[in-house]
């Protein structure tokens, strides 16, 4: 994490937990309308890996804003944090900053290049301005908001998509509650336990939530109905690695994902959705946990993904969809 500027590789565990949240003082969701113009001058900076980051490069997809916002990819082994691709947008020798020391190759390199003495965690996605060479978002809330009001501007969202739909507000913030509280946390909280109770605990929050959004599915296409919105994308980047990842490095092992009758068929009905599949990096989603998580894998030892078949269920559209 990064301490007033400077990374440190073995900063205290404690005050990296009691920063987790923070979002960093130049990102808030009231800098979203305050992003000008051109938008190209914008440059996503997204893992694979995470499902956070994820998020985020199927919504580009989706809202049809490939070739409007450019992509630098991040991801690899963590040292010094995230590091950024060798290939993408962001020129390197343009990115100056009496903060950063030598070439810019990490992610926290953006951050202190934003905030000299930021201290914090350098984390994606993140939103760069490579026209005041600067990050402007640094939350994955603010940029999926972001994302939908320019492809409101641009009329170029697919048909079927409403991202965050108006009228459904009161519901949608119910659910990405849920998701947010009571499937992602206790995700990582079981995989990050070392008592055994503070585990059980975690993993009964985990399945009785997928029991609940299963039955959901099961008579719906998406979670808000007709409509793929940014609860769907929040879920489907939670149950792609599920049955990869967490199933087998977090121990979440009392069903997969592909045991569930609404979820399996909801999780391949959106890996079908124009734009989503070419997100869907398989090795480095498995890679980013298992080769980044010294403490529950320490030889590092990368399993083989779970050959699955994701042939999306051709009944599904039965449910309701507008596309």
């Amino acid at each position: 994490m990064l301490i007033e500027g400077k990374w440190i590789d073995d900063a205290d565990r404690i005050a990296a937990a009691s920063c987790r949240t923070l979002s960093p003082k130049w990102s808030s969701t009231s800098t979203i309308c305050e992003v000008g113009s051109p938008v190209s001058r914008y440059i996503l900076v997204a893992s694979y890996s995470c499902p956070w980051s994820h998020a985020t490069l199927i919504a580009r997809n989706i809202l049809g804003l490939c070739e409007l916002i450019p992509v630098h990819i991040a991801g690899g082994p963590r040292i010094q944090g995230y590091r950024l691709a060798d290939e993408g947008p962001i020129a390197f020798p343009n990115v100056s900053s009496s903060a950063t020391d030598g070439p810019v190759r990490h992610v926290h390199q953006l951050y202190t290049a934003t905030d000299p003495n930021y201290t914090g965690r350098a984390t994606v996605p993140v939103l760069w301005d490579s026209q005041n060479c600067k990050l402007v978002l640094g939350d994955s809330a603010d940029i999926l908001q972001w994302l939908d009001a320019v492809s409101a501007q641009s009329g170029s969202a697919q048909p079927g998509v409403r991202l965050h739909p108006e009228d459904q507000r009161g519901d949608m913030e119910h659910l990405l509650e849920l998701l947010r509280g009571q499937l992602a946390e206790p995700i990582y909280r079981a995989g990050l336990a070392r008592e055994q109770s503070v585990y059980d605990h975690a993993v009964d929050q985990v399945f009785s939530s997928l029991d609940k959004l299963n039955s959901m599915l099961e008579s719906r296409r998406f979670l808000l109905g007709p409509w793929l919105s940014a609860c769907d994308i929040r879920l489907f980047c939670l149950l792609v690695r599920f049955d990869a990842a967490y199933l087998p490095l977090f121990r979440i092992t009392r069903k997969r994902i592909a045991d569930y009758q609404g979820l399996w068929a909801f999780a391949r009905d959106v890996m079908a959705w124009p734009g989503v599949r070419v997100t869907v990096d398989m090795q480095a989603i498995v890679e980013g946990y298992f080769l980044n998580d010294g403490d529950t894998n320490p030889h590092r030892i990368v399993p083989e993904a779970p050959d699955l078949d994701w042939t999306p269920d051709p009944d599904r559209r039965r449910l309701g969809s507008t596309a």
